[in-house]
């Protein structure tokens, strides 16, 4: 399940086989906007939240950045020059970008698309997507101010979906939600105007430690010293601090999308302690 620590690490992967280089060729199954084009030089490859960015330098020097999000079950691998692939006989492949130093391939991205713009401010992002919790020093001011507005405008929003809004902060998915909320006691499902900023700012800093922590490392993820999860994907199983059965909820605002799951310590992350 790709979040904000592995898309710094597929950041980390491919900067080196493509940033610098001249496309040699470029595939895509389906792609929105404009298509990048063989002879284009690659200028970047960025990582902001769970967006992979590549940014290609156009002949009217403006720069035409390619976006992807890998959703669930999307990955991006890179292969030797001289590896024969074919993204027309593989139905999985998405992208396909070839330089002297490498290939990289996409494979079941959700989201491809490509914008134009003058510069390589992540403003330019459709979206606008919130600050980057993957960087060592996230800005937390922007990020609780945009959480208060959204505490202020939007009563039925849980702490729990606000850690998940990428237009807050960028790089949380499922896995950082439940484990942040854990570590700070918090209830998933509490209303965020009942949450006071201070508390905001110390489960986003959270987040971003733990993001920031795994992307400096090779092993698997983990947010416990040893390997594994305190809560996520341990429904039913002890808690790590207390012992109490772990919890599984799938709840979100939308009925129309499909539902996030979430684990929590009832013991914990009481509801009736709310900070």
């Amino acid at each position: 399940m790709p979040e904000g620590d592995s898309i710094h690490r597929i950041q980390q992967l491919l900067r080196p086989a493509l940033a610098g280089y001249t496309v040699e060729s470029f595939w895509a199954r389906t792609l929105k906007g404009h298509r990048p084009r063989s002879g284009m030089t690659i200028s970047e490859v960025r990582a902001h939240g769970k967006h992979l960015l590549v940014d290609f330098k156009t002949p009217n020097d403006r720069t035409l950045t390619l976006d992807t999000h890998l959703g669930m079950v999307g990955s991006w691998r890179l292969a030797a020059p001289e590896t024969k692939v074919s993204g027309g006989h593989d139905p999985t492949i998405r992208i396909l970008i070839t330089t002297a130093a490498g290939q990289a391939i996409c494979r079941r991205a959700t989201t491809i698309r490509t914008f134009v713009h003058d510069g390589q401010e992540i403003s330019a992002l459709p979206g606008q997507l919130g600050p980057d919790l993957t960087t060592p020093q996230p800005e937390l001011d922007l990020i609780a101010k945009r959480a208060e507005r959204v505490g202020a405008s939007a009563s039925a929003v849980t702490i729990a979906e606000l850690l998940l809004d990428q237009k807050i902060g960028a790089g949380i998915g499922n896995i950082y939600k439940s484990e942040t909320l854990f570590l700070e006691g918090v209830w998933p499902f509490a209303p965020v105007q009942q949450i006071d900023t201070s508390t905001i700012r110390r489960l986003y800093q959270t987040a971003a430690q733990l993001l920031h922590t795994n992307v400096k490392t090779n092993r698997p993820r983990q947010t416990v010293e040893g390997g594994g999860f305190f809560v996520y994907d341990r429904w039913r199983l002890p808690c790590r601090r207390c012992g109490t059965a772990v919890s599984r909820a799938y709840r979100g605002l939308d009925p129309s999308k499909q539902q996030r799951s979430t684990y929590w310590c009832t013991v914990c992350q009481p509801a009736s302690a709310l900070p």
